[in-house]
């Protein structure tokens, strides 16, 4: 991975938050990004504790982002904003925009509502946010966690040329 510039975008489940912390320290030069908001199964208020417990402990490792995305998958197909902000704005908390970015799960997301309810639905939920920590969520983190500006910068080189 490292010879070749890639990341390490591993899905596990929240049970799992504390290995991966152990996988991401071992490997500091290696960036991971964690889908799914580490994908949290019990949904329950002590649920809840546990995983944010977790993923405080997750975001000590600076080499870790997290997609949040799949809230079909986490909270079932008729999932509604009141019920996954809490989840969504602990993840940016913890992880600050700078390492979270978001997306859509496209098609699978479908089954639950469309892309631009899908988006809607993120865009209120970050209503309170200030212009550049948005921008982070919706393009800079993404761009930046994937290599993309040095794509971007790259390919202007080459036109340039």
């Amino acid at each position: 991975m490292r010879d070749h510039d890639l990341r390490c975008e591993i899905e596990i489940f929240s049970s799992q938050l504390p290995e991966l912390k152990v996988l991401a320290n071992s490997y500091p030069d290696i960036q991971f990004i964690l889908p799914l908001m580490g994908w949290p199964i019990d949904l329950s208020e002590t649920g809840h504790r546990d995983w944010k417990r977790h993923m405080k402990a997750l975001a000590s490792c600076e080499n870790v982002a997290v997609k949040i995305f799949g809230m079909e998958c986490i909270f079932g197909l008729g999932w509604t904003i009141d019920q996954v902000r809490p989840w969504i704005l602990d993840t940016i908390e913890v992880f600050k925009p700078e390492r979270c970015m978001f997306a859509s799960h496209m098609p699978i997301a479908k089954l639950a509502c469309s892309f631009q309810d899908l988006y809607r639905a993120y865009l209120d939920i970050v209503s309170g946010f200030s212009v550049s920590e948005t921008r982070k969520l919706f393009y800079d983190t993404a761009t930046t966690i994937y290599g993309l500006a040095n794509l971007e910068q790259a390919e202007d080189a080459v036109q340039a040329s």
